[in-house]
């Protein structure tokens, strides 16, 4: 008897943290068991039990991609993933660099004298 804790479980099923949690909370993952006050863990054996209860995944329409005719120059319709090919890891994009915030003048009630503004309204 092994336990595994939930970055192993992780690891083993594929899943996220959340996905694990409404799984169990939905009773369709297996439930963690307490190891301490503050600690819990999944038996290993119930994990690979649940895995082996999933269903075998199935291809679609595979056939039909392989027939068909490509232009040159284009790769084939089962080999692109919103332009990246498969097995081509994508690569990070940088974060867009913000545009500097520019403060709008505070309004002036009368033309002659200064206005008494609360706070300048930052215009994006």
């Amino acid at each position: 008897m092994r336990f595994l804790r939930i970055r192993h479980v992780m690891q083993l099923t594929g899943l996220s943290r959340m996905t694990i949690y409404r799984l169990e909370l939905a009773g369709r993952f297996p439930k963690r068991r307490q190891l301490s006050k503050n600690s819990v863990a999944w038996l290993e054996s119930d994990v690979e039990g649940w895995a082996d209860s999933r269903p075998v995944a199935r291809l679609r329409g595979t056939a039909a991609y392989s027939s068909t005719r490509t232009e040159p120059g284009r790769a084939a319709p089962h080999t692109v993933m919103r332009g990246i090919p498969l097995g081509v890891a994508p690569s990070r994009a940088r974060p867009r660099p913000c545009a500097p915030q520019r403060v709008s003048p505070a309004p002036r009630l009368h033309p002659g004298k200064p206005s008494i503004a609360k706070k300048p309204k930052i215009v994006l």
